[in-house]
């Protein structure tokens, strides 16, 4: 159990931290944002990964978010689910609710790109 709960941890920091470089050559991207409760404000969207198909997409995604919230509960925050939204709340951090999502290739949820 302690293996497997590294392995998906493993996996996630390398998806939190491995760049998408070959964006155009696939057909799916994993993207990840996070709300600011208090304010209001948010971080911007950051791309996480690239994969060529939904399914691997959303399987990445689903060990992300597992990985995310068994890194926010070990550094004793409170995590808390509510269907699809993640609210992380702690001592020393202001609330915050993180957002992942898996979109096509072809949609961007920064935006147009200005000219």
């Amino acid at each position: 159990m302690r293996a497997a709960r590294k392995a998906s941890l493993l996996v996630a920091f390398y998806l939190l931290t491995s760049a998408a470089t070959a964006y155009a050559e696939w057909a799916w991207v994993l993207w990840n944002a996070a709300n600011f409760l208090s304010g209001n404000t948010e971080r911007g969207w950051r791309m996480m990964g690239a994969f060529p198909a939904h399914d691997s997409c959303q399987a990445s995604f689903r060990i992300t978010v597992d990985g995310y919230m068994a890194k926010m509960r070990s550094i004793e925050n409170t995590v808390r689910v509510h269907g699809d939204e993640i609210v992380v709340s702690g001592k020393d951090l202001q609330p915050i609710m993180p957002r992942f999502i898996c979109l096509p290739d072809t949609s961007d949820p920064r935006g147009p790109k200005e000219k």
